[in-house]
């Protein structure tokens, strides 16, 4: 699991990335206040879930 900081639509999110696909987390786990949460493995595998089978929200490319 790779996790990020971005910027987009002039905010600031974290989120995770799959190849070049970005999933937003702070706006699928709105429990979660930053970044540093998902350091946590139960927050990791509830991140996982939130985005199995999912849109991403923004890409890479």
């Amino acid at each position: 699991m790779k996790l990020l900081t971005f910027g987009a639509n002039d905010s600031t999110s974290f989120g995770m990335i799959d190849g070049d696909k970005v999933f937003d987390l702070a706006s699928r786990m709105p429990d979660v206040s930053g970044l540093t949460n998902l350091l946590d493995p139960g927050a990791q595998k509830k991140a996982l879930q939130a985005v199995a089978g999912a849109d991403a929200d923004y890409s890479l490319d």
